[in-house]
């Protein structure tokens, strides 16, 4: 069976991510996601961002491989090494979740939709936000916002067959192979589902209390 392609970008977990569990219901599934020096060197961009991604990663790699999956770590531009692992893999699908990033990621997105068309490859975005892409005119939007913000959260996938057990992986990429320099800040935030959770966690039970007063506060 032709394994489907889950396309990480920056949803690195496996609760609630709906590319994942559709992929995981088809059969073998090849989690993937790529160091894109573009993104990595662009201005507003730093190191500690690369180091909380890279918490992300070892964090979902953990829980992937718990459900019997892998996760395949590549470095390049995204389209070409799309292209790559399809060359060794023959996937036909990608499933990914849309982002509302950076004018550098929409283009690069707009790069891989390209490349899929002419290579005949299938892609399916899922929605993980309140935006509403491709609207016409705003009619209806709140409608759909609501509908979208009260919908149910989606379970892990309770088991994973990994679709390219034998692809070679780049490994965790650090700092200092893009250029990356201390910035000499001592703290900084941690990466992580878990973590994350965490974070989230304290604010709606503790941090939330001031929030609408502290709202404008620069501290």
């Amino acid at each position: 069976m032709t394994p489907e392609l889950v396309w990480f970008k920056r949803d690195l977990r496996v609760a609630d991510h709906s590319p994942l569990v559709a992929a995981a219901r088809q059969g073998p599934v090849i989690c993937l996601f790529i160091y894109e020096p573009e993104l990595i060197e662009a201005e507003d961009f730093s190191r500690r961002h690369l180091l909380f991604i890279n918490d992300s990663l070892r964090d979902l790699s953990e829980k992937l491989e718990g459900l019997g999956g892998r996760l395949l770590l590549r470095r390049g531009e995204a389209a070409a090494e799309l292209g790559k692992v399809r060359a060794e893999t023959g996937f036909e699908r990608i499933r990914v979740h849309q982002e509302t990033t950076s004018a550098v990621a929409f283009a690069r997105d707009r790069r891989v939709l390209a490349w899929a068309s002419s290579a005949g490859v299938d892609v399916v975005e899922y929605r993980q936000h309140g935006v509403v892409r491709r609207l016409k005119q705003r009619d209806g939007w709140g409608g759909q916002w609501q509908a979208f913000v009260q919908s149910p959260l989606v379970p892990a996938p309770r088991r994973l067959k990994d679709g390219a057990p034998t692809l070679a992986s780049a490994g965790i990429q650090p700092p200092e192979s893009f250029g990356l320099e201390e910035d000499g800040l001592t703290e900084r935030q941690q990466g992580g589902e878990i973590e994350g959770q965490r974070v989230l966690a304290s604010f709606l039970k503790e941090r939330s209390a001031g929030y609408v007063q502290g709202l404008s506060s620069p501290v």
